[in-house]
């Protein structure tokens, strides 16, 4: 079954990181960072634990996706601030500082659901405000591309083996782990390997700002939902029942981001 799970991550993982690129190039910054946004990774890690495990230990692995969002929100934004110093440094300090942090909820055993929720609505609203006011970084238009099988091949591999490594590392531990590494930056690092070599710091930086605010809020409305459904729908019902939701909500982010980001 695990290993079901590792195949089906790669699958979706790379198809859907693959998709997103190419989608940003053709029709520019918002739209691609929006499509990035909706929920893949956590969708497959949680039903997986839910299925591989019970209904019960899926509900508890939520408790602390709330908190670990505001942290991806948190690692986005440190890329895009020191992205001038080298796209190296800036991945690097940003993904070991997330790790740290993740590291600590996850042995403290923050499970504070509701409290987690309150922290990435406040960690949105600053980094909202800061990168949009004191930053000042404008949305790219559609790059002219022709793809070569090759590149298409090279981009579903990098994501694809990102994503597998945050559901490998969530079979390691419990709830909380499994929880916590079903929201691991995955799609959010590969975007911004793929975007800074394909295009370069620009580029990569005006996808980031939206996937920044995109991938909380759509992944965030995701957790909510399944963890108040799965009880009672079932494993399959929340994660339909949730994915929905998550679809009007990323429509709803695309409108805001088309009319009141630069």
């Amino acid at each position: 079954m695990f290993y079901l799970k590792l195949i089906l991550s790669f699958i979706v993982g790379s198809i859907w990181i693959t998709l997103a690129t190419i989608i940003a190039e053709q029709f520019g910054s918002k739209i691609g960072g929006v499509i990035a946004g909706i929920p893949s990774t956590i969708l497959v890690s949680l039903f997986f634990i839910g299925w591989t495990e019970n209904l019960q230990i899926v509900y508890e692995a939520t408790s602390i996706i709330p908190a670990i969002l505001a942290l991806d929100a948190l690692f986005v934004f440190a890329y895009i601030s020191l992205g001038k110093h080298g796209f190296y440094p800036a991945v690097g300090i940003s993904l070991f500082a997330w790790i740290t942090i993740a590291l600590f909820l996850i042995l403290s055993e923050f499970n504070k659901f509701i409290i987690g929720i309150l922290i990435l609505v406040v960690v949105l609203f600053f980094i909202f405000y800061y990168t949009e006011n004191q930053m000042q970084i404008a949305a790219q238009k559609r790059k002219n591309i022709k793809y070569s099988y090759g590149q298409i091949v090279i981009r579903g591999l990098v994501t694809g083996s990102i994503i597998v490594f945050a559901v490998v590392m969530a079979k390691v531990g419990g709830p909380l782990f499994g929880g916590a590494f079903s929201c691991f930056p995955a799609v959010m690092l590969s975007t911004m390997v793929i975007t800074y070599y394909e295009h370069g710091t620009a580029f990569s930086r005006a996808v980031m700002k939206i996937l920044m605010l995109s991938g909380p809020i759509n992944v965030g409305v995701y957790a909510i939902f399944f963890r108040f459904s799965v009880i009672p729908f079932g494993l399959l019902g929340a994660t339909l029942f949730s994915f929905t939701i998550s679809i009007i909500s990323t429509y709803l982010v695309y409108k805001f981001v088309q009319n009141k980001l630069l």
